[in-house]
């Protein structure tokens, strides 16, 4: 099988805010998708008559993490680039998996942009198959990062493969395969309660031979 990208496809935006940094001299722009989806496409639609040119840092979401202060978010650039009034502003990146976008807006001096709504998008994808035994059962493996890309000779030919290819839908069963969990058992060693009362045998035994040891002393010394 082999993996190409298709026409673009606008993802609906979930949540969608604009604040003002006062102290970077920033206007911060926070959106969310419904979902993690394949995002390579992003407009901003600027409802502003003055002429403006500004620089931007396109960021994603890449961890939260709890601290002391609450729950802190890391974000990573994905492009920087420039908008102005002349030419829409809308950026093409590396497609990257995510739920959560940033945009930061630079305004240095001049007041903040009015940024009335945005558009998110990305590639469609397709899974073009040949079955070379269509008697024979195959299963579609996916969600392992560490597995290597497939080579097959179908990637050199998809030129002249026929335009009306037949779809494939796949059965219901869908079932996760994960790694057997480690053991949870615990060596005896690692039991408090084990090394308590070894320590207490060693010690009665200790007390025994050295009591032993002291009453064949004094036998010998009245001897």
């Amino acid at each position: 099988y082999t993996l190409h990208q298709q026409e673009i496809r606008e993802y609906p935006v979930s949540s969608f805010s604009v604040h003002q940094n006062t102290t970077d001299r920033q206007s911060v722009v926070d959106i969310e998708l419904e979902h993690a989806v394949p995002v390579s496409s992003l407009r901003l639609h600027i409802d502003d008559k003055t002429d403006y040119y500004r620089h931007i840092s396109i960021q994603t979401l890449r961890n939260r993490f709890r601290t002391q202060n609450g729950w802190q978010q890391d974000f990573v650039t994905l492009k920087n680039g420039v908008i102005h009034s002349i030419t829409d502003a809308s950026f093409t990146f590396k497609p990257q998996q995510t739920s959560v976008l940033r945009v930061l807006i630079h305004n240095q001096d001049n007041p903040p942009l009015n940024v009335d709504s945005v558009s998110i998008a990305g590639y469609t994808h397709e899974l073009i198959v040949r079955f070379p035994d269509q008697a024979s059962d195959y299963f579609l493996l996916y969600g392992n990062k560490d597995a290597p890309r497939p080579m097959y000779d179908l990637r050199y030919f998809l030129d002249s493969a026929p335009e009306d290819l037949l779809p494939v839908h796949l059965s219901q069963n869908v079932v996760r395969l994960t790694e057997a969990e480690p053991s949870t058992k615990k060596p005896l060693i690692n039991h408090i309660a084990w090394l308590w009362g070894l320590l207490l045998i060693l010690m009665l035994l200790l007390g025994w031979f050295s009591f032993r040891m002291l009453g064949k002393a004094y036998k010998n010394s009245e001897t």
